[in-house]
């Protein structure tokens, strides 16, 4: 697979990547997704789903699963890989991952948004250990235990009362929640601070606040935001001050035979319906460039 050339690398499999991938495969393309985690992104957090037409009710996963065994059954190939790297400089575009490096005559970036850190030590250590950046994925491996969530978004309350279904005790640790509501689960505790440190060896095991009190807890999760995956992005195509990507309404980027769809772009609406408009969109405009690129070689031989 890494010596192949693909008519298009697909960097992301949310909706909008999966949507871009069907599209290109029903044109009898040779297409790659190239996914970190799991196929589905943000969709998969997502507990119930009323806005999607077809479906009155569904939940994300059942939903990207949909999405996934479609794009799958049509041809679509996926590799579950991190990019390190890109080379959009040529006509054959690069794609570095940790071990291999791909090759596509175009790319399409559906990388999403990811959570935001709160940037303490053990942090990253401790992810999938105790620390979790989604309750609806994770919040059942905690039943019966102690959990808290961290927010500063007025969020965490949400991800606080579904956790209270699940967990023992869960604490709020929010700065900018004054009170609980007085219809809130008696199981939520409200710590109107932050965390100072985060503590544990091979799997969390408490917190201590910016007050010196200790949390002993199994599970934390984290909701203080989302930022744009775009990091390796930079100085490649142009970004806006926050690090979203920008396109035109045809999803090319100022670079030409590298597209960008879904939550990644800069838009003004984030749903799982735009993003599958704008993958189909790339998928369509990924498709004239590949015919370009045959034509051209073709015309050299």
């Amino acid at each position: 697979m890494e010596n192949e050339i693909f008519d298009c690398i697909i960097i992301g499999g949310g909706p909008a990547g999966m949507t871009a991938g069907i599209y290109l495969r029903k044109a009898n393309k040779k297409v790659l997704v190239i996914e970190k985690y799991m196929a589905g992104g943000q969709m998969l957090e997502l507990e119930s789903i009323e806005n999607y037409p077809s479906f009155e009710k569904i939940d994300g996963m059942s939903l990207s699963n949909k999405m996934f065994n479609q794009s799958k059954n049509c041809g679509v190939e996926y590799v579950y890989n991190e990019v390190t790297a890109v080379d959009f400089e040529n006509d054959l575009k690069l794609v570095y991952c940790k071990d291999k490096v791909f090759k596509g005559k175009s790319v399409i970036i559906s990388t999403g948004i990811s959570s935001k850190k709160l940037g303490l030590n053990r942090e990253k250590e401790l992810f999938g250990k105790g620390i979790s950046y989604c309750a609806i994925c994770d919040g059942n491996f905690f039943r019966n235990k102690i959990c808290a969530v961290a927010s500063n978004n007025l969020t965490g309350l949400k991800d606080a009362i579904y956790l209270s279904n699940l967990c023992q005790k869960v604490y709020l640790i929010d700065s900018k929640v004054d009170v609980l509501p007085s219809n809130c689960p008696e199981n939520i505790e409200l710590k109107k601070y932050q965390i100072k440190e985060i503590l544990g060896e091979e799997c969390l095991e408490k917190l201590i606040l910016n007050t010196d009190e200790e949390l002993v807890v199994n599970g934390l999760f984290i909701n203080i935001g989302k930022s744009p995956t775009s990091s390796i992005f930079e100085g490649k195509i142009e970004l806006d001050d926050r690090g979203y990507i920008i396109t035109n309404d045809s999803m090319e980027t100022t670079k030409n035979g590298i597209f960008a769809c879904g939550d990644v772009r800069k838009n003004n609406l984030k749903q799982i319906v735009t993003a599958c408009s704008e993958g189909a969109l790339a998928g369509v405009s990924a498709l004239k460039v590949c015919v370009k690129y045959d034509l051209k070689n073709k015309n050299m031989h």
